[in-house]
């Protein structure tokens, strides 16, 4: 059984995930707000941890909280200004 092996697998790419937002210049707090929705939207999960090919919910917003500081270096010196997020965020 190799599940221990895609949660590393899946935690890594969370944390590339939020270190490419931040380099595109993208708040990378909201990784974490992203886990925070998802823990309301799901009720908590239906699958047991052990049979889960996924870190939980908790576990990836610690992974994340984790690696803020690195991503929070990348992001202010990559930081939009704030018209052009809110540009960005808006268009259709």
């Amino acid at each position: 059984m190799m599940l221990p092996f895609s949660r590393k697998h899946e935690k890594e790419a969370d944390v590339i995930g939020m270190m490419y937002m931040a380099r595109a210049g993208y708040p990378p707090t909201e990784s974490v707000e992203v886990w925070n929705r998802m823990d309301e939207m799901s009720g908590r999960g239906s699958v047991p941890f052990f049979a889960s090919t996924h870190p939980s919910h908790g576990q990836r917003k610690r992974n994340l909280r984790d690696w803020m500081p690195q991503a929070r270096k990348r992001y202010q010196r990559n930081a939009l200004s704030e018209d052009t997020q809110e540009t960005l965020w808006t268009r259709n």
